[in-house]
């Protein structure tokens, strides 16, 4: 089995990969789209237009080689790559990876029994349904322009991801990762569901270090095991001025979770039943400040503590310790509510988190707008 690529696009633009069935590949990646200019700044752009479009990825990779992961990857590619309307089953490691890509789209894309992988920085094994994000930090490219090969001004969005497997006892599974150095990123209408595992390191969404400028909008994310919605936490590097707007976490570990970030805007979004807390904010971000939340629903039917507000331990999957009235309190938040939104259903396996009629979320966002991912009804 050879380690290299079944498609390789170096350097080169505008080729369409549409009906293929990609299967029982395990030592490389399916596709590989990849740009040797890893400065976005140069013209003229190299492996930009391309095209993968329904397809199927079966199969791909295997559990104890770190290398080749990433079944679609993009590096350093852009812009006006687009990766859409695929369908990706029973793969290992990444699915889409996208290192140091820009002005590229991941839209419509179906990823499930996804698998972890070994990596060469940890003995934990890996799943994550989208990667984007990063730089070049080689020693080929000076340390002043290096943020000239960030990922940034990625458009995700209407992704499904869902029912991941855990193949390993040390396990992490993400649904969406924006990983150290992506900006201005715009994540939206994506639902992520039913990932396994309880703790930290499974999460739906993170935004990862240095990661700033990103809008989050109107995703779904319900049944993980860890958080729904988090925020950088090496307790070092931050996430700056990221924008959450009408998301759902429902059913989840955590609901909102803001280790080391700051100038967050959080408005307009549903926490609901979630296990341990509706929405924490760690002391780093606390210190670093800025943060605005404001119409947000943030309630558990099973305990009337929904919050966690400046604690000085990253580990956000702590208990919540304050009510709505100190939560409020202690954030500033306005126009908060507190109460069940009525969702349509919340059956496992037949949710709809429409609101009923009656639902005190409607018409109750900022601007007037239902709180929640359907902000117009």
């Amino acid at each position: 089995q050879s380690k290299t690529a079944v498609f390789t696009i170096r350097d080169k633009s505008f080729i369409r990969i549409e009906g293929f069935h990609f299967k029982d590949f395990e030592y490389g990646r399916a596709v590989l789209i990849e740009s040797t200019e890893h400065l976005h700044d140069i013209l003229p752009y190299k492996a930009e237009g391309n095209v993968i479009f329904n397809n199927t990825f079966e199969n791909i990779g295997i559990a104890d080689d770190p290398a080749g992961n990433g079944v679609v990857l993009g590096s350093y590619a852009g812009p006006d790559n687009a990766i859409g309307n695929n369908y990706f089953t029973n793969n290992y490691g990444y699915n889409i990876d996208c290192h140091g890509c820009f002005e590229s789209r991941i839209i419509k894309n179906t990823i499930t029994q996804s698998k972890g992988k070994a990596r060469t920085w940890t003995t934990v094994y890996g799943s994550t349904g989208i990667k984007i994000g990063g730089e070049d930090k080689s020693d080929n490219i000076k340390s002043e322009d290096r943020p000239r090969t960030k990922g940034r001004n990625n458009f995700i969005a209407e992704n499904v991801i869902f029912d991941f497997i855990k193949n390993a006892d040390d396990y992490s599974a993400k649904g969406v990762w924006c990983d150290v150095n992506g900006d201005n990123h715009t994540i939206i209408g994506n639902i992520i569901f039913n990932t396994v595992g309880e703790g930290h390191i499974n999460q739906g969404m993170e935004i990862e270090s240095r990661c700033d400028d990103n809008l989050i909008q109107e995703n779904m994310i319900y049944n993980i095991g860890g958080s729904a919605f988090i925020t950088a936490g090496d307790g070092v590097n931050s996430a700056l001025r990221n924008k959450w707007i009408n998301n759902v976490a429902f059913n989840n570990n955590q609901g909102f979770a803001f280790r080391n970030s700051g100038y967050n805007i959080v408005k307009n979004n549903i926490a609901f039943n979630n296990k341990n807390s509706q929405v924490y904010v760690s002391n780093h971000t606390f210190k670093i400040g800025g943060n605005v939340f404001k119409n947000n629903l943030w309630f558990s039917e099973a305990n009337s503590k929904i919050a966690i507000w400046n604690n000085p331990n990253l580990k956000e999957w702590k208990p919540a310790d304050l009510s709505f009235s100190q939560w409020v309190s202690s954030s500033g938040e306005t126009g908060a509510i507190s109460s069940n939104p009525k969702f349509i259903l919340t059956t496992p396996g037949s949710e709809d988190f429409h609101l009923q009629p009656s639902s005190p979320a409607r018409s109750a966002g900022d601007n007037g707008v239902d709180i929640g991912v359907y902000p117009n009804g």
